[in-house]
């Protein structure tokens, strides 16, 4: 009876001792896990330290020890586990040629990591696209540049050519008028370029069907009539 007893408050006061938040027995610093006497970040090294007991050299050498929780030695460990000749990205155990290389290969063989990544990619495309553009509408003023209109609409705004000569620039590839390269060159310049505007979409098809006048400076009757 007396055996029972004592076991039952030896289990109650492990147990009440255990699941208080003391610090780590290791470390000293951080409170210790649940029914645990370290810390998670000791537990953690105890762990690493465990799994790589059995390795004493280098896997890839053989001939210098490794490092500290590694599986390399100092040398070793810096470079791509793929190629084995770059060294490797920050955070990662492959260079960014072997990296990407893995990831074509899964984006080709893997129906849903694709879907995954395009619904990434389109997504982050319409969001730069559309700060591109705001970006765009601060530079130039944010007001459709005919002045009896004056939209300050940002839907309605487009970037016109002052001179009437987008073809040129629909003839370079990679500068064709609404594409991203083309935004980013205005975006860069920082300043208004002479050679572009700002118009709302009405002024914007008043002014090519006008012959290169807005309707609202010139009316077509008039333009006709001179």
């Amino acid at each position: 009876m007396l055996g029972r007893a004592l076991t039952g408050y030896a289990i109650y006061a492990y147990t009440t001792v255990m699941t208080t938040k003391e610090l780590c027995r290791k470390c000293g610093v951080n409170p210790c896990m649940e029914q645990r006497t370290v810390c998670r970040q000791c537990r953690s090294q105890q762990e690493a330290d465990r799994k790589f007991a059995h390795l004493e050299m280098c896997e890839y050498c053989n001939e210098r020890p490794r490092m500290k929780q590694r599986k390399r030695c100092e040398i070793c460990d810096p470079l791509c586990r793929d190629c084995n000749e770059r060294p490797r990205m920050h955070r990662n155990y492959t260079c960014g040629p072997c990296h990407n290389e893995r990831l074509r290969i899964r984006y080709t063989n893997d129906p849903k990591f694709k879907e995954q990544s395009n619904t990434r990619t389109y997504a982050w495309r319409a969001q730069n696209r559309r700060e591109l553009v705001a970006a765009i509408h601060e530079i130039y003023g944010g007001r459709c540049a005919c002045p009896p209109c004056g939209e300050s609409e940002p839907l309605f705004l487009e970037i016109d050519h002052v001179n009437n000569d987008g073809n040129l620039d629909r003839k370079n590839p990679g500068h064709q008028s609404g594409s991203t390269t083309f935004l980013r060159k205005l975006v860069k310049a920082g300043v208004p370029l002479p050679e572009y505007q700002l118009l709302c979409s009405n002024c914007n098809q008043g002014k090519r069907r006008n012959g290169g006048i807005c309707p609202h400076v010139v009316p077509a009757s008039e333009l006709h009539e001179g």
